[in-house]
């Protein structure tokens, strides 16, 4: 990201057919692809090919048992165990893998059909463990040390959490509705639901001592509001930092932040507006913003699909947030570019009279010519004006105005009929 709120991104590699998976192994990327009747391609972060491994049948599932390992489960219930050297280390036969599979911790963990889970070893794949339990499971997750894991199913409100050291269940919590989606930070499991806008708390920390695992479910300030025909991912994301989750409703624009431990608050820490769209999926970078030069910070990181995206910065509480957008080409990009102010000539300088002069990119559809709504407002000390401009087609928007003091100031575009994405701007 640059001083000008600038991110680029580019396509990686050419040569798909609908691809739909993608994981990541040994720091480059691997892509589902449906070609030749399903393939993995192993791209590195130059766009190069480095691997292909025909699968014969259309992957249904990726899982990562460990860094250094990649599970493609197919649809016809084989598998494809990828490991070190760039080679095909196992291959499950068809009828393996019939329902969901999680892997974490060197396991892989799947469910079977007349109730129960299978338990492998990445190292021994072919030892196979079962666990029985007391209902069909049809959805898993594994944490990421391998030691819990969490079936439960889609089709009644019912949720177990395993301990796979042990091969026993230590919880079976009382979920008020079916869950949807589930993840770990510190010593606890969360879990959201369908309809009920509750975070179901797990904490496990008790289970060192003997004792019973500690529940609690914390409600968020949301209207109930079915939740049907999403993927179970992308809306829960861990915060290892500071042992909680961020949790986002569908619907919503705000992630609610909410804290492992048993005995706590039933109301989340905190909440966090996100701007601009309403967010699809949501996903945390452990990497921090290295500043490269005067005003210039970069940070590498890989995203799981194409598509406009959003870096929120903020001073604090109470302080100043600023957005940028940018967008990435590649695979699962479903969108139109979305449209966006541009400046077309230098700004006036502070506190004298000129004329800011935007340009509109991809023009929406339900923009027409007429009247419009624009606003400034200083990032520092919380100055703003309204302008009511005409907007013709392919020609400038031009707003007279006096910056009342030199920084950084936002310019976006007042509509409730969709959203233009607004742009930054540093007056001298």
């Amino acid at each position: 990201m640059t001083d000008q709120g600038m991110v680029t991104g580019a396509s990686v590699a050419a040569g798909f057919d609908r691809p739909h998976l993608l994981a990541t192994l040994r720091g480059n990327l691997v892509v589902a692809d449906r070609r030749d009747g399903g393939r993995l391609v192993e791209v590195d972060p130059a766009g190069i090919v480095r691997a292909q491994t025909a699968t014969g049948s259309q992957v249904r599932t990726l899982a990562k048992p460990a860094d250094g390992t990649l599970l493609a489960v197919l649809a016809d219930g084989s598998a494809v165990l990828l490991g070190p050297g760039e080679k095909t280390t196992k291959r499950f036969a068809p009828g393996s893998f019939t329902g969901s599979v999680a892997a974490g911790g060197g396991l892989i963990v799947a469910a079977m059909a007349d109730r129960g889970l299978m338990v492998r070893w990445q190292d021994d794949p072919d030892r196979a463990v079962p666990l029985p339990l007391d209902f069909a499971a049809d959805r898993l997750f594994v944490r990421d040390d391998g030691r819990y894991a969490v079936a439960w199913s889609t089709a009644a409100p019912k949720a177990v959490v395993v301990d796979l050291a042990r091969a026993r269940v230590v919880a079976a919590p009382a979920v008020p509705d079916i869950v949807h989606e589930v993840a770990s930070a510190g010593a606890a499991l969360f879990m959201t639901h369908g309809s009920v806008p509750v975070v179901t708390v797990v904490d496990l920390a008790p289970l060192a001592a003997e004792a019973s695992p500690v529940e609690r479910r914390v409600r968020l300030p949301l209207p109930d509001r079915p939740v049907t025909g999403l993927p179970n991912a992308g809306r829960l994301v861990a915060m290892p930092a500071t042992a909680s989750v961020l949790a986002v409703r569908p619907g919503s624009n705000v992630a609610f932040a909410v804290a492992a431990g048993g005995g706590l608050s039933d109301a989340p820490m905190s909440a966090v507006t996100i701007r601009g769209d309403l967010p699809k999926m949501i996903a945390r970078f452990d990497r921090r913003v290295a500043e490269t030069a005067p005003g210039r910070f970069e940070a590498p990181l890989r995203l799981a699909r194409g598509g406009t995206y959003e870096i929120v910065t903020t001073t604090g509480v109470g302080g100043t947030t600023a957005c940028a957008s940018f967008r990435v080409d590649g695979p699962g990009v479903d969108e139109k570019p979305p449209a966006a102010l541009r400046v077309l000539a230098e700004p006036p300088r502070a506190a004298e009279p000129g004329k800011l002069v935007l340009a509109l990119e991809n023009r929406p559809d339900w923009l027409a010519d007429g009247p419009l709504v624009m606003r400034i407002d200083d990032l520092a000390f919380g100055w703003s004006q309204r302008f009511r401009v005409s907007v013709r087609k392919d020609a400038p928007i031009e707003l007279d105005v006096v910056f009342p003091r030199q920084g950084r100031y936002a310019v976006s575009v007042e509509s409730s009929s969709g959203r233009i994405i607004p742009l930054t701007v540093d007056i001298d």
